[in-house]
């Protein structure tokens, strides 16, 4: 019986770490603070000419609320453009976030955005 308790602690702790290691360096936590709902979110390398898909699917970010956007371990580009689309169908687009050194980016009324 407590070979088999072994075993499973073992193997929980494998299956946990693995997620872990599945994370992105990318990952952030995105803040709305536009004053209005986000639609759509897309995040694109910098040196990319194409929006990717939106990030937010279904979903809508209303303002003052946040989301964690999470990478998967194969993305490598350090530099990331943000692109918003708001409620009232407007769009805004912020570049150049360094998403390796970034943890939470925070968009703002004015169309700035802070980062930590």
């Amino acid at each position: 019986m407590k070979k088999w308790s072994i075993l499973f602690v073992l193997t929980f702790s494998l299956l946990l770490s693995c997620s872990v290691a599945f994370a992105g360096a990318q990952d952030f936590t995105l803040v709305n603070q536009t004053g209005q709902p986000i639609s759509e979110l897309y995040v694109s390398p910098a040196s990319s000419n194409d929006w990717q898909e939106d990030v937010l699917g279904v979903d809508v970010l209303g303002n003052d609320e946040n989301v964690h956007i999470t990478f998967n371990n194969g993305d490598r580009a350090a530099h990331w453009d943000l692109k918003a689309v708001l409620a009232d169908g407007s769009s805004r687009v912020y570049s150049d976030f360094n998403l390796k050194k970034i943890s939470v980016i925070t968009l703002k009324s004015n169309g700035d955005a802070s980062y930590q």
